[in-house]
């Protein structure tokens, strides 16, 4: 069987619908390279390492109330945390801040917020079977009239768009530039691609792709280091000490700017 690279139809299943009741193509759904490579270019440099870098100050904003959080619930309190949740509380905060400036509020209430977890959760199991029944999605789901004119708004897309129109609220000029303000910034230049519709989609993808995969290799790397026998977590723990005290010590020689890493919560036994 030749192998062409091209994506598997069952990526179809990753499509959304707008607002608008349209098909919407996005990174992760289109099997088309050209349409891929239109869709890209607008915002290829968003997600540049040289600007994932500037976001590190957003997320440490995130990191402090993550740890306060915890020891202020769960810590003073010598009580258990259910951490799986809070990863994915504090993964979808930083997503909110580094997308729209803007913290969703998951850490500080403590919960689900518009059941967005839920939403999500449902939305990947969803995305597993119907991947297996990628013809039967795209007709019901995508093709078929009857189907599309009850649609009803995927919830996380709905979530987006909301906190797009929130935008200008929370922007801070002193900030590191967010996701949004550079899809913003991409409309002029790239008109026909950079709909407002398509900025809601590529909104929509970082809430819902980004905080899951972020909870995720988190939830994992943690339940990997709390369990090895090997040593590797008191080295980390130590590592981690180390960084800590030099923050303190203001000894910032062996560390790169570790002034902001928003950890000010967490106590170092």
């Amino acid at each position: 069987m030749e192998l062409t690279g091209r994506k598997g139809h069952l990526y179809v299943t990753h499509q959304f619908m707008s607002e608008k009741n349209e098909v919407m193509h996005n990174l992760s759904s289109t099997q088309d390279e050209t349409i891929h490579a239109a869709l890209r270019r607008p915002v290829n440099h968003a997600y540049a390492l040289t600007n994932l870098l500037g976001y590190e100050k957003l997320m440490d904003r995130t990191t402090d109330v993550f740890f306060q959080q915890l020891n202020t619930r769960f810590v003073a309190m010598g009580a258990e945390a259910d951490l799986a949740t809070w990863l994915q509380m504090y993964a979808f905060d930083v997503i909110g801040e580094i997308t729209f400036s803007k913290r969703f509020g998951f850490l500080e209430a403590g919960r689900d917020i518009e059941d967005m977890l839920k939403h999500t959760a449902a939305h990947m199991e969803y995305l597993g079977t119907m991947g297996q029944l990628p013809d039967v999605d795209e007709y019901f789901r995508l093709r078929n009239w009857l189907a599309r004119k009850f649609h009803k708004v995927n919830a996380i897309v709905a979530f987006s768009a909301r906190h797009i129109a929130q935008h200008a609220q929370y922007v801070d000029p002193e900030s590191p530039v967010d996701f949004i303000s550079r899809f913003d910034a991409a409309v002029e230049k790239y008109p026909n691609v950079m709909t407002p519709a398509q900025v809601i989609d590529y909104a929509a993808t970082n809430v819902s792709a980004g905080s899951d995969t972020t909870a995720i290799i988190l939830r994992e790397i943690i339940f990997r280091v709390m369990n090895d026998q090997q040593g590797r977590y008191k080295v980390l723990q130590n590592e981690i000490k180390d960084v800590l005290r030099a923050r303190t010590s203001g000894d910032f020689d062996r560390y790169s700017d570790v002034s902001g890493l928003g950890v000010s919560g967490l106590v170092i036994e």
